[in-house]
């Protein structure tokens, strides 16, 4: 449970999966929040719709490792080129707030 707090852990699963990855520095956490519709239809249970990622900036491909609501990898990852990337948008979160 919760295996993606540890950054050996994370480490590791790249390795094993024979992801691109530079140095640890270029690892961080990422969330889709529940959308309005969803928190709308379904309450507080639409909070389960929201999303969890590893974020692997590598030399040449960001990829994204897909976690469970527990914090468990999933065997699920997808690889970005960064010729493929146009723009990033990043909101800030509640401690970036002021």
């Amino acid at each position: 449970m919760n295996q993606s707090t540890k950054i050996e852990n994370v480490i590791n699963y790249v390795k094993a999966h024979d992801i691109d990855f530079t140095h640890s520095k270029y690892v961080l956490y990422g969330r889709t929040g529940a959308t309005n519709a969803s928190l709308f239809l379904f309450g507080g249970l639409g909070a389960l719709s929201m999303k969890q990622y590893i974020i692997v900036l590598g030399e040449n491909y960001l990829t994204l490792i897909l976690l469970s609501m527990s914090g468990d990898f999933k065997e699920s990852f997808t690889t970005i080129s960064y010729d493929d990337i146009f723009d990033i948008s990043f909101k800030k979160g509640l401690i970036n707030a002021y």
